[in-house]
């Protein structure tokens, strides 16, 4: 988007549609279960979340959560490793890649998007 204005409204719109859809089962996770989450989000992303939270959020809400996240022993700088720190995470996930088990999952995943994020 161009202007600065319709972009922010439009992060916004979608941000409180996602909070609608993810918001509940995402706030219940153990601190275990959000190590992997962030693994995994570098992992589909290619990027960081710190960096996914400054383009999105701006700095300073990057900053708080990276804070929060070093409280709890977890760094949202620290980018994916598949072959050395993060292995046992990539070959968990290879194997339910290769199960139909999982496409499921990503197609049902797909559908809440799509309702989540329609105009």
């Amino acid at each position: 988007m161009d202007a600065r204005r319709d972009r922010k409204r439009y992060l916004k719109t979608i941000d409180k549609k996602l909070d609608h859809v993810f918001k509940e089962p995402l706030k219940n996770l153990s601190i275990d279960q959000g190590h992997v989450l962030i693994k995994l989000i570098n992992r589909q992303t290619g990027q960081n979340c710190y960096s996914i939270i400054k383009e999105l959020k701006g700095g300073f809400s990057a900053v708080f959560w990276q804070s929060v996240g070093v409280f709890f022993n977890n760094n949202l700088v620290r980018d994916y490793d598949p072959y050395d720190r993060d292995k046992e995470v990539e070959s968990i996930v290879k194997d339910l890649e290769a199960s139909n088990a999982y496409r499921y999952q990503l197609y049902q995943q797909d559908v809440l998007l799509r309702k989540a994020t329609k105009p």
